[in-house]
């Protein structure tokens, strides 16, 4: 009876997920809206636009992010584009310490850190080496979305 209740123990054990839950784990807890607050990339930003970009993860594995590139009709003059809103619907996971967020154009793995409402990611893929991200409302990309 004990050999058989070990056994049963062990079997839970192993079959144990390696994934930290999508809560975050050792990294903290990354589900909500975060707006892009600073990125280091390697790059060029061009004059007379901005953008704003939010990332949405949802408990179910889901994400959703947002890129708003704003032109400035100061430097852009008569040939001023019209603002563009370009949306990308993905899934994301922890596991290992690490965020994999995988959308149409393929997965990017990040080291991540959570303190209280700051989300830092340092990308181990693509050309982004560090993004800073502040919690904001759930409802913040609603508009962009619908």
């Amino acid at each position: 009876l004990m050999l058989a209740m070990m056994f049963a123990a062990l079997s839970f054990i192993a079959c144990s997920s390696d994934d930290d839950g999508n809560k975050g784990g050792s990294g903290g807890n990354v589900v909500g809206t975060w707006m892009c607050d600073a990125q280091k990339e390697l790059g060029f930003e061009v004059e007379g636009t901005s953008s704003i970009d939010y990332i949405q993860f949802k408990e179910d594995g889901t994400m959703i992010s947002v890129n708003l590139t704003i032109y400035d009709e100061k430097v852009w003059g008569e040939y001023t584009p019209k603002d563009e809103v370009y949306v990308e619907y993905g899934t994301w996971k922890t596991s290992d310490g690490k965020l994999y967020m995988t959308d149409p154009e393929g997965t990017n793995i990040a080291t991540y850190s959570v303190s209280g409402n700051k989300l830092t990611m340092n990308s181990t893929s693509g050309i982004i080496v560090k993004i800073t991200y502040n919690r904001v409302s759930d409802n913040s990309i609603e508009k962009y979305i619908k």
